[in-house]
């Protein structure tokens, strides 16, 4: 990727800052369906594309627990507000261009959250060499994407898009697993702001489908589960007492502080 490339992502940054303070629904689906598909044992996790950092530290204090993670971004933007924001001895944030830059081996979890389609698609067949030579022999791959539409065809006549953002169809994920020796194990299409806007998928090594289900496959993301009474209760009360409210406010004196000369 050229610099022009890497100076978009520079100021595409900024809102990285409206979307830690006020919430972003395609994020917490993202955050959520990361959650439940990395693995709890894994030891080492790669995220490409890594943003404020939030989910970094998100997979480390409430998932995978005595994982590092490794974070890189393409822009030395992003990876300066997710030390700020989100530091974590246990996270490692590191400017890098993954179709260039060696990042390391054996990850047990590769998460691409929406870079996928910002992969050029005469890049795709080098991105999928690097990215089976960094995966462990058991290793996944997790990666949100937006959907092909007629809306999204319009955006880019338009000239709405990010400087780079292909469309993703099935075809292209078994093409990609194909070089990573996986298979695709898990793919779905989600409704964020329109009908089927966005998909979800995974890519696994040595997925057998003859094997007998463990508690690994049992995962809730095969079918989004649904909130227990206790979790219900506790989204009410955090409704009541305005917490949603009161986080948003410290995540705001946060970004602040860290935005002053």
């Amino acid at each position: 990727m050229g610099t022009s490339v890497e100076d978009f992502y520079d100021a595409f940054s900024a809102r990285y800052f409206r979307d830690y303070v006020q919430g972003n629904l395609r994020v917490q689906r993202q955050m959520a369906f990361f959650a439940e598909g990395v693995p709890t044992d894994a030891q080492k996790i790669l995220i490409v594309g890594c943003g404020s950092g939030e989910s970094a530290v998100h997979l480390v204090t409430h998932v995978a627990r005595s994982s590092q993670v490794l974070a890189v971004d393409l822009s030395s933007e992003s990876i300066l507000m997710a030390e700020r924001l989100c530091p974590h001895s246990q996270v490692t944030y590191r400017q890098a261009d993954i179709l260039r830059d060696e990042v390391g081996v054996g990850f047990n979890a590769v998460l691409l959250p929406d870079l996928f389609e910002h992969i050029p698609t005469d890049q795709r067949g080098n991105f999928g060499e690097r990215l089976a030579a960094m995966l462990s022999p058991k290793g996944c791959v997790l990666m949100t994407c937006p959907a092909p539409s007629t809306r999204r065809t319009r955006r880019r006549a338009a000239g709405e898009l990010q400087v780079i953002d292909e469309d993703i169809h099935v075809e292209d994920l078994l093409m990609l697993a194909s070089d990573l020796d996986a298979r695709l194990s898990f793919y779905r299409l989600l409704s964020i702001w329109h009908p089927n806007d966005y998909f979800h998928a995974m890519l696994e090594r040595e997925s057998d489908a003859e094997a007998d289900l463990t508690a690994q496959m049992k995962l809730p993301i095969k079918g989004w589960r649904a909130y227990g009474l206790l979790e219900r209760w506790g989204r009410r009360l955090r409704s009541k007492l305005r917490l949603d409210r009161l986080a948003k406010w410290q995540r705001k004196r946060q970004v602040q502080k860290i935005q002053r000369p």
